[in-house]
C-alpha cells in the first residue's frame, strides 16, 4: 500500500491529480498515454530546473555561512569586539 501512495504522489507532482488504482487494475490506452506523457513532462523539468536548485542552494548555505560569521565578528549588529 505504501508503493500506491508513493505513485499517488508521484502523479499529483506530474499534475496527475485523478489517479486511481483503476489505472493499474483496468489501465486504458489513452489515459495511459496521458498519464505517462505527464511523467515525462515532469521527469524533463525536473532534468532542466535541477542544476539551478543546486547552484541556489550552495550560494544559500554559502549566503548562510557569511551571515553567521559576520555576526559573530559583530560586524552586522554593528557591534565591534
Amino acid at each position: 500500500m505504501n508503493h500506491i501512495r508513493q505513485l499517488q504522489r508521484l502523479m499529483e507532482a506530474a499534475l496527475v491529480t485523478d489517479f486511481s488504482m483503476r489505472d493499474i487494475q483496468a489501465p486504458i490506452a489513452k489515459r495511459t498515454i496521458w498519464i505517462v506523457s505527464g511523467i515525462i513532462n515532469f521527469a524533463l523539468f525536473r532534468e532542466g530546473t535541477m542544476p539551478r536548485f543546486q547552484d541556489l542552494t550552495a550560494q544559500s548555505v554559502c549566503v548562510d555561512s557569511s551571515y553567521y560569521n559576520l555576526t559573530r565578528a559583530g560586524i552586522i549588529a554593528g557591534e565591534t569586539r
